[in-house]
């Protein structure tokens, strides 16, 4: 499998990517994305068990027309091929980025980039001329594959903004960051394979610290884990036990309540702000994420229930 490099430079005190060092096939996979129709992304992200968390309310745009009968929809109208993995309209001229293959729905012709002809050429010669006739051979000039160009190194931000990069911009910066210990930077050399290519696209719908969030993980994992929420029911001799995993949660903020109609209720809400200053600027982040999961219980069975909810403390994260 396809894996591509990047070279995060992390911000050792706040464990935060600064920038990324990339070579022209990572920055070709991000904006090979463009030419991917959103059906597509949806379609892989389903297929990997991760589209409840992405794309918000597009996910159920994605999951309604997945589930519609076709006796729904207009005789022309082929859901699988339309809107659930619809063909990309990657160009004739370049070569698609190899990671990006695995976007494409199966059976999908992928255009190759013709080559270029140059033709035969021969001198004009005179009658009387010693002069030899000389024909030069045909050749072909190969086009350019991927996107941007392969002789410079770029510099990919966390919010996954692209730029050619040179030493100077690397110091701006720096400076503009108000980093002025370097030895407060760490180097951290990653890979990234189709799984950890759909985490940045995943990243991408919600969050504008996308490297941080899949190389480093921080809030957005947790907001996201709490709108794909899992909670295991288990039956025993004794009792029912449910098992969820809560991240970024205390004890007081899950509230559990068995209702009328043997209806039992679990939900929560996690809102936390983080403030960072220094002598330029001030940044608060805010985020949050809500929960609320409805289960019956058999009859008789609402005094045997027994929760057991299992939650990552936020001084353990």
């Amino acid at each position: 499998m396809t894996t591509l490099k990047l070279k995060l430079l992390i911000e050792k005190n706040s464990s935060k990517v600064v920038f990324a060092e990339a070579r022209k096939e990572f920055v070709d996979f991000l904006f090979g994305h463009l030419q991917v129709p959103l059906g597509s992304i949806m379609g892989l992200l389903s297929q990997y068990d991760m589209v409840d968390s992405a794309g918000g309310s597009l996910s159920r745009v994605y999951e309604s027309i997945k589930n519609l009968d076709p006796s729904f929809l207009e005789p022309n109208v082929n859901k699988e091929s339309d809107f659930l993995r619809p063909k990309p309209t990657f160009s004739s001229n370049t070569d698609t980025p190899e990671l990006l293959l695995n976007f494409v729905p199966p059976n999908t012709p992928i255009p190759i980039p013709t080559a270029v002809i140059v033709p035969a050429t021969s001198k004009t010669v005179t009658v009387g001329s010693t002069s030899d006739i000389t024909q030069q051979k045909p050749h072909t000039e190969k086009k350019e594959t991927g996107y941007v160009r392969g002789v410079v190194t770029y510099m990919v931000m966390d919010d996954l903004m692209v730029k050619p990069m040179s030493s100077i911009s690397g110091i701006s910066l720096l400076n503009d960051l108000s980093i002025k210990d370097i030895s407060s930077l760490q180097e951290k050399m990653v890979e990234v394979d189709l799984k950890k290519g759909l985490e940045l696209v995943r990243a991408s719908f919600y969050s504008t610290t996308v490297l941080t969030d899949v190389f480093i993980g921080n809030k957005y994992s947790e907001t996201t884990a709490l709108a794909n929420l899992r909670i295991d029911w288990k039956v025993t001799p004794e009792a029912h036990v449910f098992k969820a995993d809560l991240p970024g949660l205390k004890k007081e903020e899950v509230k559990v309540e068995v209702g009328e109609g043997r209806i039992l209720q679990i939900s929560g809400e996690r809102s936390k702000e983080q403030l960072e200053k220094n002598d330029k600027w001030y940044r608060i982040e805010r985020s949050g994420g809500k929960f609320l999961r409805r289960f019956r219980l058999p009859d008789m069975m609402q005094l045997l229930v027994r929760l057991r909810l299992v939650w990552r403390m936020e001084c353990s994260l």
